[in-house]
């Protein structure tokens, strides 16, 4: 019989063959033993033996010859080890695919809420798989009518949401002023003046608006204009280690110091009349999200952020 290339096999031809035949012929060909297929397979050498027919009748081609001394590969075999390898790792792809989380869902939020909350989120809603994209506040707005990502954290300023996106309330995100014990005793008794801050060095945030960066908004109420700009970074956490090691100061969410703080690395610095709280809220494509998925992101949202203010873990 002539043979026939794999690639060309007939259609009606490649629906009959077995999967199951597949693998056993790579398993026949590395132990280059039927017995020893049938042992490793927990079948009998006569399934073995069924199964490489079953599979050479259907290809058009002899795959293995064989003699008194077991089993060898034919040239037509040796040729379609490579072919029959890539064949069932590629539908090994496809059957993982299929076990994969039922729902995607792209979650966005600035840097440092990012950080607090993508960790509890992924461990605690099974059937969803996440991918979490941070961005500063400005451009996460600016983005959402896009459809981007499916839910994100937003302020109280967010402003009139776009088409199907609605939004919940999750907390109140305090921030303040943090330095090393260093520069704080330097700046006096606390709580000090704002005008006390005049010529201190601030690490700002910085943003990337097309491909320039610029200064961002930290919500300080001290404007940049009223600071004396120092470093500039995209992360509140790379701001605190280099307020840490620089002796300049950043203002921030009060969650992201917490450790700082505890661990005497740096201080909050009270300034009079200094009381800043940002309501934050999740933001969602109600068109996108299931209500049932929504709530589970609002109850573990709430549930992180009670615990970012409290410092006390949720788990």
């Amino acid at each position: 019989m002539d043979e026939v290339p794999f690639e060309r096999m007939a259609d009606d031809t490649y629906e009959d063959v077995r999967f199951a035949d597949l693998r056993t012929f790579l398993v026949v060909q590395r132990l280059l033993s039927v017995a020893a297929t049938a042992r490793e397979l927990k079948v009998t050498p006569s399934q073995v033996s069924k199964a490489i027919v079953r599979l050479e009748q259907r290809l058009g081609q002899r795959l293995l010859a064989r003699s008194s001394k077991g089993v060898a590969l034919t040239p037509s075999g040796r040729r379609l080890v490579p072919q029959v390898q890539a064949l069932l790792t590629r539908f090994e792809q496809l059957r993982s695919h299929g076990k994969r989380a039922e729902l995607e869902l792209t979650f966005a939020a600035e840097p440092y809420l990012l950080a607090i909350c993508f960790p509890i989120l992924a461990g605690s809603l099974p059937g969803v798989s996440l991918l979490g994209i941070a961005a500063p506040q400005a451009l996460l707005r600016a983005r959402m009518a896009d459809n981007v990502f499916d839910l994100t954290i937003v302020g109280a300023d967010s402003g009139k949401l776009p088409g199907a996106w609605s939004r919940d309330a999750i907390g109140t995100m305090r921030k303040g002023l943090f330095a090393t014990p260093k520069r704080a005793a330097q700046l006096g008794a606390m709580p000090i003046q704002p005008s006390a801050l005049r010529d201190v060095p601030f690490i700002m945030p910085l943003v990337t608006v097309g491909t320039e960066p610029t200064t961002g908004d930290d919500g300080c109420p001290l404007s940049p204009a009223d600071r004396r700009i120092g470093h500039q970074t995209i992360s509140m956490a790379v701001a605190l280690d280099a307020a840490v090691e620089s002796d300049q100061v950043t203002f921030g969410p009060a969650a992201s110091a917490r450790r700082y703080v505890e661990s005497g690395l740096l201080v909050e610095v009270r300034v009079a009349g200094w009381d800043i709280r940002e309501d934050l809220f999740l933001a969602y494509n109600a068109e996108r999200v299931r209500k049932r998925t929504r709530d589970a992101f609002l109850s573990h949202l709430r549930e992180v952020l009670l615990a970012a203010i409290s410092g006390k873990s949720t788990r």
